[in-house]
């Protein structure tokens, strides 16, 4: 039976983080950069275990957005990852589902990278930000680069 933990980087011991990363570097083949993990820490963490063995992460990260030119409290998903011989059980669901939980109660809004980065060209000004008809938003830290997915 699955256990679903949440806790804050702050107190995740450095084993237990250890643990996530190698987690990440499994379910990406290696294509999760150390970029990528610094964008995963410094919020909530969902951790989902069988017996000793983490099996699914999603994190949550404080970010401000701009929207319309209002700052909006937004609860940035990242670092979604679930063990590649545990996949198709439902093990993600119950991380995002205590993700999106936490988000509702915390947050004004949820975002993530693929959100941003997966935009269409109608949606990315020239500056890379997005710009979707309802009204701008973007990271309040500036623009950032637009990506292709």
């Amino acid at each position: 039976m699955p256990t679903v933990r949440r806790l804050t980087t702050a107190e995740a011991s450095n084993d237990l983080l250890a643990e996530i990363r190698r987690l990440f570097d499994e379910a990406f083949e290696g294509d999760f950069s150390n970029e990528d993990w610094k964008h995963a820490l410094g919020g909530w963490h969902v951790v989902v275990e069988v017996g000793d063995a983490v099996v699914s992460h999603a994190a949550v990260v404080p970010r401000t957005l701009e929207v319309a030119g209002r700052p909006v409290r937004t609860g940035y998903v990242e670092g979604v990852a679930t063990a590649a011989k545990r996949r198709r059980e439902g093990l993600g669901s119950l991380a995002m589902a205590e993700i999106t939980e936490l988000v509702r109660r915390e947050f004004e809004l949820r975002a993530s990278r693929r959100a941003f980065t997966a935009c269409s060209s109608d949606w990315v000004g020239n500056d890379g930000r997005a710009r979707p008809s309802s009204g701008t938003a973007r990271p309040s830290s500036g623009p950032r680069k637009r990506t292709t997915a």
